[in-house]
């Protein structure tokens, strides 16, 4: 029978054996609810739908994937009437990259984008950048205030009815600013009129560029009747012969698939679970019997004051206070997340109660939290505005029982 450290050892080493299965089908599960945007992919945020779609929509000529950079692929070819898709979180080129695709455009070919966020080198190219919705913000902190969907509407009415889609305000909404207006041609806006959809002409060809990239993943395309949605931007291009490009976009499909190789042949799954269990064993063992000298090292210097101090100036001196009220709430909200296992899609009276039983803070005062944001995502935002609101979660903070 085992006695004293032996049946604490056990216990240790099945304690972690169970963490370790939980914690690879909890990341399963994670996982799958991860946009990936990679056309090899069933998941709710891959883009396997809309990627088998497009021989039906653009028939005079095959669909080619593209898994290298844009320099390297059209590097040395001619092309002149063809179409490159992008579907993804993040458009970033490096300058080469940006010169070969510009270059491309401008002999008579398009380029269909949609990401929310581009790189830097080619938004100042083209005079434009994506940032934040506000007032979509405002719309999930106080929904009922306004629509609970996030719309997206063609602004050619000659499409075919209808013009407005409907998307889940779960999703993040962004929006393209043009900075020389003249330049772009809106083709659908959000529900505030902002625009999503945009194109702008380039040499002898067309550069489309959306902001809201999940509208193109397989559960949006399954949504209602957002397949139309997604047919109808691409009716903007020509039916041509067209690559799709899911090189960019790689990195998430490698992040969300680490262990997928082990898991997936039953001998590597079984070696890793031995190869963890005997490393355990090995250090509780080796942890009993020797330990090595700790070295001396002089204690890391605190700079968190300077670091403060340099973000402060930062803030201070752009005087954007609706973007700083903004991030103190989006922080507050992923607070109350993790911390509280609590949604916070509907600031109403059922969340002001249930914060207040969870955190053991006064209802008034979560309350009052809740009402002065509904306020300042309506209106302007003095200095004043800023601070009251700072002191008013840290005192939420100070009475959490989290």
């Amino acid at each position: 029978m085992l006695k004293g450290n032996r049946i604490f050892i056990l216990l240790f080493i099945i304690t972690i054996l169970v963490v370790m299965v939980g914690s690879y089908f909890s990341s399963k599960i994670e996982d799958r609810w991860k946009p990936t945007y990679a056309s090899t992919e069933k998941t709710p945020f891959g883009t396997s739908l809309v990627y088998q779609l497009l021989p039906s929509i653009f028939t005079k000529g095959k669909i080619e994937q593209v898994n290298r950079p844009i320099y390297n692929f059209l590097k040395n070819k001619e092309l002149v009437q063809t179409n490159y898709i992008f579907i993804g979180d993040d458009f970033i080129l490096e300058d080469l990259d940006r010169k070969t695709l510009l270059s491309y455009v401008a002999k008579g070919n398009n380029v269909f984008i949609a990401a929310n966020s581009y790189s830097e080198n080619l938004e100042d190219t083209l005079q434009f950048y994506t940032t934040f919705s506000i007032e979509n913000f405002a719309d999930i902190v106080h929904p009922e205030n306004s629509k609970d969907n996030y719309i997206n509407t063609f602004t050619n009415k000659k499409i075919s009815t209808p013009q407005q889609y409907t998307f889940k305000s779960m999703f993040d909404a962004y929006q393209i600013v043009p900075i020389d207006t003249m330049g772009f041609e809106v083709l659908a806006v959000d529900n505030y009129q902002h625009p999503v959809f945009v194109r702008t002409k380039y040499g002898e060809g067309y550069i489309f560029i959306h902001a809201f990239p999940l509208a193109f993943t397989n559960y949006n395309l399954l949504y209602q009747q957002n397949a139309g949605y997604m047919a109808k931007c691409f009716s903007y291009l020509p039916n041509r012969p067209t690559f799709w490009d899911d090189y960019y976009k790689v990195h998430h499909h490698q992040e969300a698939s680490k262990l997928d190789l082990i898991y997936k042949e039953k001998s590597l799954k079984w070696a890793w679970y031995i190869a963890i269990v005997a490393t355990i064993i090995f250090v509780l063992f080796r942890m009993k019997r020797q330990q090595r000298i700790i070295p001396l090292h002089p204690p890391l210097t605190n700079t968190s004051l300077e670091f403060a101090t340099t973000i402060g100036r930062l803030y201070y001196n752009k005087a954007d206070h609706k973007d700083l009220v903004k991030k103190q709430v989006l922080f507050w909200l992923e607070y109350i997340r993790t911390k509280m296992n609590i949604p916070t899609t509907k600031l109403d009276a059922s969340f002001v109660h249930l914060m207040a039983e969870k955190s053991g803070v006064d209802a008034s005062l979560i309350k009052e939290i809740v009402d002065f944001v509904s306020e300042l995502n309506y209106g302007l935002v003095s200095n004043a505005d800023v601070i009251n609101l700072y002191n008013l979660i840290q005192k939420f903070y100070k009475q959490s029982k989290r």
